[in-house]
């Protein structure tokens, strides 16, 4: 390679270098007072209850839990009848715990 060659990689290699840098410590200037821990600004906290795995599971309703029974115990090979226990239950428990099940 020529002399010039390597001087100009160098050259190009370094402006990357120090434009990277100046683009690093602009960006942290800039960014939101959540995400910059300089700028410490009071924040309100949302009325959000996290979910945790320790939360307590929803109640649960015996009517439904038989129903779901009857519809696990129809046969996967009687479609017409799977099907039919299966809109059955989602017309009585709409917003029911199982409804993914049902829908498969």
């Amino acid at each position: 390679m020529k002399k010039s060659a390597v001087t100009a990689i160098a050259i190009l290699l370094g402006g990357m270098l120090l434009g990277g840098a100046r683009i690093l410590a602009q960006g942290t200037q800039d960014a939101p007072p959540s995400l910059n821990p300089d700028k410490k600004q009071a924040q309100a906290k949302p009325d959000v209850t996290p979910l945790t795995l320790d939360s307590p599971a929803p109640p649960v309703n015996a009517e439904e839990d038989a129903a779901i029974k009857v519809f696990r115990a129809v046969p996967v090979t009687d479609v017409a009848k799977k099907d039919q226990a299966g809109e059955d239950f989602l017309q009585k428990y709409p917003q029911s715990r199982y409804d993914s099940e049902v829908y498969i």
